[in-house]
């Protein structure tokens, strides 16, 4: 499965595949799906956040770099950079490793998350994500134009 977008968010919800890449340039990437064995999955956005979640039993191998945003997990991370700093590029393992979750931001967030949280999340999200009705200003009426006066005809 591949997608792109350029000014748009990117939603990939009850995934099934072995290989996914998915990349914005203005807008958010959420991947929420199993990660099949050996599987490769890369998920890129420049100026938008990238939001995974990973379920617990998964073996990832996991790639970060990030320029100017940043990066956030409740799972135990051990590597060589530290991942909150910005302006990094980390690498390190989930569970027995095997599939490759490869992220990238140059100005966003990246989170990996359980799915329960991120379900959590996105339900408290959803109303805030629906417009709200905006009313239509009242304009002052305008005011009647005085008539036209006639013009006599020259002949």
């Amino acid at each position: 499965v591949s997608c792109e977008s350029v000014q748009g968010n990117i939603r990939l919800e009850q995934l099934t595949s072995h290989d996914v890449s998915a990349s914005s340039m203005n807008g958010m990437v959420l991947f929420m799906g199993d990660f099949k064995p050996k599987g490769r999955y890369a998920l890129t956005s420049h100026m938008g956040n990238i939001v995974v979640g990973v379920p617990e039993e998964a073996g990832l191998d996991v790639s970060v770099v990030n320029f100017l945003g940043g990066f956030r997990t409740g799972f135990p991370v051990k590597s060589g950079s530290a991942p909150g700093k910005r302006g990094t590029e980390f690498n390190f393992t989930l569970g027995s490793g095997g599939s490759s979750l490869d992220l990238e931001s140059y100005q966003g967030l990246i989170q990996l998350m359980r799915p329960m949280e991120l379900k959590a999340k996105l339900a408290r999200l959803a109303p805030l994500a629906t417009p709200a009705p905006r009313a239509m200003p009242q304009l002052a009426p305008m005011p009647a134009l005085p008539p036209v006066p006639e013009i006599p005809e020259h002949k």
